[in-house]
């Protein structure tokens, strides 16, 4: 990396730099901020020291920017060239301590899958195929021993649907991205793990709209625990 540009994370309370060598990266990684507002304040609202798993973590913003707030993250992302990117940046800052990086997907069943992958770091999916390994979520926290998650921020390009097929966790809030064609099945096997929705986030929503956002395809749920 001896060279490469290093921009800052559109983020004022805290500095978070972040290589950024492509487009794609300066437009929407460096801006993710502006970008997904109600991911920002969905974060900042956590109790000190908790554990968000980010599932689709790309390069690293949302996992940074938790971090840099005092978090740890389990960052899940099973594209390589944005996996290397997303480690550089976790030393870049020094969170190395607070972010735990792994290379593979989750899914409802354990096995190597053919993945899109794209070799420039920002991208999500990609016009080349590479297998990588998928783990059930229930079976990650016993496999590695890992953090329970508090939090799980859910964000895998039409994928959600098998990732929470494979999940048994008692998070207090998940953050989904919902895509439109899935959103009865998503929201059926929400509600089987206990989950109940609290918020949404779509083309009509204020914080959309101000986004600039053309959400035809998806929206984002703010889901909640329910306690019995």
């Amino acid at each position: 990396m001896m060279g490469a540009a290093i921009g800052k994370l559109d983020y004022a309370a805290v500095e978070v730099r972040m290589y950024c060598t492509t487009e794609i990266e300066q437009r929407f990684r460096l801006g993710a901020c502006i970008k997904e507002p109600w991911t920002v304040a969905w974060i900042e609202s956590f109790p000190p020291h908790s554990v968000l798993y980010d599932i689709g973590a790309n390069v690293g913003s949302y996992t940074l920017l938790a971090a840099a707030l005092g978090h740890t993250v389990v960052a899940i992302e099973p594209t390589f060239a944005n996996y290397n990117r997303l480690c550089e940046n976790v030393l870049l800052n020094d969170l190395g301590s607070r972010v735990i990086p792994l290379c593979l997907g989750l899914g409802n069943v354990g096995e190597c899958q053919t993945m899109a992958q794209e070799p420039t770091p920002g991208w999500s999916g990609g016009t080349k195929r590479l297998r990588a390994p998928v783990v059930p979520l229930l079976d990650l926290v016993p496999l590695l021993g890992l953090p329970v998650p508090q939090y799980v921020k859910l964000d895998v390009d039409g994928a959600e649907l098998q990732v929470l097929q494979g999940a048994s966790c008692d998070a207090q809030q998940m953050l989904v991205e919902m895509p439109r064609h899935q959103e009865a099945l998503l929201e059926q096997q929400l509600q089987r793990l206990g989950y109940e929705l609290v918020q949404r986030f779509d083309e009509g929503s204020r914080d959309a709209v101000a986004t600039g956002l053309h959400m035809k395809h998806w929206w984002y749920a703010l889901w909640q625990k329910r306690v019995y």
